[in-house]
């Protein structure tokens, strides 16, 4: 019998981008999400991206696709932590954007329009998101955050393996 969460119930959403070639013509890069419990993977959201490819790029696509893929699995949890070892995508999201359209300057911002789709899908969320920087690929230490994010790294080397210098 499935038993369903609890009201005080958290989700995380452990996220992570990658690219080879960063900054570099031919940039390809990779987003990973996984949604989870304290003991349970619910799912794992992945891709590449080959257009206007950066790093910075796949750690906002994985957050945005983690947070579309998470609605369908929030029923009767109250928040949604989202893990990240980026505190660019972050602080773009939490902090700079809302101060950037504040001052009316978005138009020198890289990733404007897909910052705006995050901070739109945040604020229309139908529980609480809190953001929380993780250390990314630190030492295996077990916690929670530590696997997700290692668990995302793992997928977007898998997804950028056949894009690395001198693999056809």
């Amino acid at each position: 019998m499935l038993k369903s969460p609890s009201t005080t119930s958290m989700l995380y959403l452990g996220t992570d981008g990658g690219a080879t070639k960063n900054g570099k013509s031919g940039c390809v890069c990779s987003y990973a999400a996984v949604l989870g419990t304290e003991t349970e993977r619910l799912f794992t959201v992945s891709g590449l991206i080959k257009e206007n490819a950066t790093n910075n790029v796949g750690e906002l696509t994985a957050i945005l696709r983690g947070l579309e893929a998470a609605r369908e699995h929030i029923a009767g949890y109250s928040t949604i932590t989202v893990l990240s070892d980026s505190m660019y995508s972050i602080n773009c999201i939490t902090v700079w954007y809302k101060s950037w359209v504040a001052k009316n300057a978005l138009s020198d911002k890289k990733n404007v329009a897909l910052i705006k789709s995050i901070v739109e899908v945040v604020d229309a969320y139908p529980i609480p998101i809190t953001f929380k920087h993780v250390r990314g690929h630190a030492v295996a230490n077990g916690t929670l955050e530590w696997k997700y994010n290692d668990e995302c790294d793992r997928e977007c080397n898998r997804l950028l393996e056949p894009f690395r210098p001198g693999k056809k």
